[in-house]
This record gives structure tokens, sequence and C-alpha cells, in this order.
């Protein structure tokens, strides 16, 4: 078992070859037959999808020289029916969880995930896996919170929402009815430019940005140096851009969550937003 152990923590931490997706494959299989027997709560069908995923890791080793190994492959494993994650409904992370559920285990999968989930908001779910004593072992996060679970000894990350989308996305955007901003062509383009200049002081002086953000929140809980930290991560882009909008229309078009899928990106927006990434 500790053998077993150290193989599954090695391939989380970016290490594989061969003995140890041999070795994870045989424990999985076991599992299964374990569960077959009757015993343990483990879903069957899920064990059966990360042996098929790990021996598609063996075949393309061959084939290419390269381990490419599926971080909720991993990652699914430890999750059992009294174990769940945070995550909010019909969010931004509802819909990547989705698309990195069906990676793993195939179109019309995107929901297998759900049973071990829990509808939270971000500081609920963040306070509930923080607590030992909670059942939430997971939570699907996005800043600032993720900074301040990852600084805790005993939490690590299994999912970036950038592998799952091949880069950078979207987080944060802003609507307005099309007949309030056509009613309002003057204030509609103050706004916009409004957002644009603090976007540009943001990237310009992360510093000032920050203080003036615990002002604005009037919190005494983070300190501003914190919030700087945040803003200067190359993972967080500070843009005026929507970016793989339509991978996330084409997915809630593929799921029936929307009737119908826009054809461009530029459906979604106003003339006024700048560039828009197409993917």
């Amino acid at each position: 078992m500790l053998r077993a152990r150290i193989a599954l923590e090695r391939l989380r931490n970016g290490e594989a070859d061969r003995s140890l997706i041999n070795l994870v494959s045989q424990v999985t299989l076991i599992a299964r037959f374990v569960v077959q027997a009757g015993h343990g709560k483990l879903d069957t069908e899920v064990l059966e999808a990360v042996k098929r995923g790990l021996d598609h890791v063996l075949v393309e080793a061959d084939n290419t020289g390269t381990w490419n190994v599926p971080v909720m492959d991993v990652y699914r494993k430890e999750f059992g029916d009294s174990e769940h994650t945070g995550n909010p409904v019909r969010h931004v992370v509802h819909h990547v969880l989705a698309m990195a559920t069906e990676q793993i285990f195939g179109d019309g999968h995107a929901d297998t995930l759900v049973p071990y989930t829990v509808s939270l908001g971000h500081p609920e779910a963040m306070k509930l896996l923080l607590d030992s004593a909670s059942d939430i072992n997971a939570h699907f996060s996005s800043a600032p919170f993720v900074y301040e679970e990852l600084a805790r000894p005993r939490i690590r990350k299994v999912l970036d929402s950038y592998e799952v989308l091949g880069g950078p996305h979207t987080y944060n955007a802003v609507w307005a009815c099309g007949d309030f901003h056509d009613a309002n062509p003057t204030l509609s383009a103050a706004f916009v430019q409004a957002l644009q200049e603090s976007l540009e002081r943001i990237v310009t002086d992360p510093a000032a940005a920050a203080t003036r953000w615990i002002q604005a929140e009037n919190t005494a809980s983070v300190a501003a140096a914190q919030i700087e930290e945040i803003v200067r991560k190359p993972q967080n882009q500070w843009s005026m851009t929507p970016n793989k909008v339509m991978a996330f229309a084409n997915f809630m078009k593929k799921t029936g969550l929307l009737s119908a899928a826009p054809v461009h990106a530029h459906e979604l927006f106003f003339d006024n937003v700048g560039p828009l990434d197409t993917a």
C-alpha cells in the first residue's frame, strides 16, 4: 500500500514512467475487483475509466515517447461517496470541471462528478476545506481564495482550468442588455473607457491598485502586499480581450445548457469591447 501511495504522489508531482503507470493501474484493477466483490463504495465505472486512461497513457508513450498523465485520472481516485468538492452552481468553474470530466471519461459524461460535488460559495467552500472535520476535501477555487488555500501545508493543486482549456481564459465579464446599451451610448462608452483605464492602472501600478482595493473593500483581513502579489501573478491577466469564450459557448451548447451557440464571439460583445479571441 505504501509503495502504491508513493507512486501516486510521484505521478501527481509530474513524474511518469512505465513502472509508475503499471503500479497505479494494477492498484486500480485490484480496487475494482474488491468493489465488485461487495466491499467499498467506489464506482466501478470510474475505476474502469481510470484503468482505460492509464492504458492509453502507455500506448501514447510507446507511440510518441511522451508521458502525458491526465491529472483528473489521478485526482478522481480519491473521491468516495462521503467526500465532496465545493463548487459554485453553473459558474465558470462548474463548466471547467464538466469539461475536464468529459476529457477523461468521454463525451456524454460531463456530469460524472456531480454526485461528488456540493454547491457552495467560495468563502464557505474554503472555510469547510480548511476544517479537518468537514467532508469537503476539495474546492474548485478561484483567486484570491485559491492562494490562501495553497498556503496551507496540507493543500495542493490537482487541476488547473488553464490546463483544461489549453491556455488562459476569461473568468469575469461585465454584461448589459442590448436595449440599455443602445439607448445610452454615451454612458456605455464612458463605462468601457473607465474599465480600460482601470485595467491599465492595475497593470502599471499593482501596489497602488492593491491599496485602493483594500480601501474600497474596507477590510483589514488581508494586507495590501498580499493583494499586490496576487495581482502580479502571471496567470492573472488584466485585459479587455475576452478569451476562450467560444470554448465555453460551444461546450454549453453541446451539453444542452444553450439552445444555440453563437457562430462568433462578436455576437456576444458590443463593438467597443476591443479585439476578441475567437477560440
